[in-house]
C-alpha cells in the first residue's frame, strides 16, 4: 500500500492525487528541492512529483531528476546516503 498506488498508508484512503508536472511538482520548498548528492554540497532540482492524500494530508515527494539520482548512487559509501536493507 502506497501513495503511488493510490492508497494512503496512513489512513487507507483512496482519495490520492499526484502533481501533473515533474517540474516543481506540488509540495516543496520554493521552486526547487535541495538534494545532497555528494556528501559535501547541496544542489537544487526542480524535478520531482508529489503524491498527496486529500483525507489526512500525508504526502510523498518522488525525485525524478535522473542526474541527481545517479550522483547519489555513485557517491554511496562516501556521502551521507546509505542503502536501506531488509
Amino acid at each position: 500500500m502506497s501513495l503511488t498506488q493510490g492508497i494512503c498508508p496512513a489512513c487507507s484512503s483512496h482519495d490520492v492525487v499526484v502533481s501533473t508536472s515533474e517540474r516543481n511538482g506540488g509540495i516543496g520548498f520554493g521552486l526547487a528541492l535541495s538534494v545532497m548528492t555528494d556528501g559535501k554540497s547541496m544542489s537544487g532540482t526542480g524535478q520531482w512529483r508529489t503524491y498527496l492524500c486529500l483525507d489526512c494530508g500525508s504526502f510523498e515527494n518522488r525525485l525524478t531528476d535522473r542526474k541527481a539520482l545517479d550522483a547519489i548512487r555513485s557517491s554511496l559509501g562516501r556521502s551521507n546516503w546509505t542503502r536501506v536493507t531488509g
